[in-house]
């Protein structure tokens, strides 16, 4: 599946996904990429991977091997070894369960893509990542898809505290989330 792009193109430390909206029961989301130069279209590393990472259970930050942050004002919903904060920036994709986590595989390898907040997103709530360093990027890629009970209405999207959320993008939002396929959990 395509991610919804929003283009940067500038140096910036933090991009922080801000005043996420649920409906639903739950709040989460499912995989921020960052993308360096677009001459090398290359997804800068989080140090965050599939088989290693943190943000568990209530956990609100988690910090990378290589100094990247993911952070939320919402701890990490408490269930087995699922849902973990560093499943936002591990590079695991929903359509693609080969990438996900195999930590804990009660319900299967897929549900191990994406980060799910211990409470309601009602406007105010917010995801960050933070690289070590201040880097140049190209765009963001997001995959803000979690569950098929729930899903993100409405959030902004801030490069160090600047609104690049592009024009409309409620609305390429809730295309996307519409045209989401789910096969199992």
């Amino acid at each position: 599946k395509a991610r919804l792009l929003v283009d940067i193109k500038t140096v910036v430390r933090t991009i922080r996904l801000a005043e996420l909206t649920q409906a639903g029961p739950y709040c989460g989301f499912g995989e921020v990429r960052l993308v360096g130069p677009k001459s090398s279209a290359v997804f800068l590393p989080s140090g965050a991977s599939p088989s290693l990472g943190g943000g568990s259970a209530g956990m609100k930050s988690y910090t990378t091997p290589t100094g990247w942050t993911v952070s939320s004002d919402h701890g990490t919903y408490k269930e087995g070894k699922l849902y973990w904060l560093s499943n936002a920036i591990d590079g695991s994709e929903a359509c693609q369960p080969s990438t996900c986590s195999t930590r804990d595989t009660q319900y299967g390898r897929v549900i191990n893509h994406y980060w799910l907040a211990a409470g309601k997103c009602r406007g105010k709530s917010w995801l960050d990542v933070q690289m070590d360093v201040a880097r140049y990027l190209d765009h963001v890629e997001l995959e803000p898809i979690y569950r098929p009970e729930s899903r993100l209405t409405h959030f902004l999207i801030l490069a160090d505290g600047k609104d690049v959320t592009p024009a409309g993008f409620d609305a390429k939002l809730a295309q996307y989330t519409a045209s989401t396929k789910w096969n199992g959990r």
